[in-house]
């Protein structure tokens, strides 16, 4: 299971391995304590050209429509050093990915880290975060583009939250119709036919039951 750094805590790994599963949890600033361990790790291994060290690496890159991107990715088996490190359940990899997107001559360059429970090689987490990220982008596409989330001025932090919840359930309701149009369209369809507006309803209704 991929997550983004909100679900990167103790109890959701915890849960995750406590049923079979195995995790692979982006690290920001939500745990400081923990990415400061994961950078300065990998800044020594950088230094020691990873001496002593059981380490993987992947590199792929895509192209097409105007742009091009690289992505490097390297991970250490069996890390040592992380403070706290008994409290990830079953943590037995730290990673790292460099990727560099070129779109009509501009560059954008990101590093991403993370942690695993899953002993694979650095192709296994390299194809894990960019099916993660296509997810995650897609996510942020539609909330920004057919909700206008970032033109809400909600200011009160739970109003907020509950509504941006509610705008990921209708999101979800949305794309389990099988209608073959955009979710924008079936957005406007919803809003203007009660009966398709039921059908979206029951349709999920009904899916959640199998």
């Amino acid at each position: 299971m991929t997550l983004d750094a909100g679900g990167c805590h103790k109890e959701i790994a915890e849960k995750i391995r406590s049923q079979g599963g195995h995790y692979v949890l982006t690290v920001k600033g939500n745990q400081p304590q923990l990415l400061e361990d994961i950078k300065e790790m990998f800044a020594r291994a950088f230094a020691s050209d990873f001496a002593g060290l059981d380490a993987d690496f992947h590199a792929d890159e895509d192209k097409g429509h105007g742009r091009e991107e690289e992505r490097a990715c390297a991970i250490i088996r069996n890390p040592k050093g992380l403070r706290n490190q008994e409290a990830w359940k079953d943590l037995c990899v730290v990673g790292m990915v460099q990727s560099e997107r070129r779109v009509q001559g501009k560059v954008q360059r990101e590093v991403r880290y993370f942690i695993g429970s899953k002993k694979a090689c650095a192709g296994f987490y390299a194809r894990a975060m960019r099916h993660h990220w296509r997810i995650e982008n897609n996510l942020h596409w539609q909330m920004d583009v057919t909700f206008a989330e970032d033109k809400d001025r909600t200011k009160e932090r739970t109003a907020a939250q509950n509504i941006s919840l509610l705008r990921r359930v209708a999101l979800t309701l949305l794309k389990h119709h099988p209608d073959k149009q955009s979710i924008a369209c079936k957005r406007l369809q919803a809003a203007w036919n009660t009966d398709f507006l039921e059908e979206v309803l029951l349709g999920s209704a009904k899916l959640a039951k199998m």
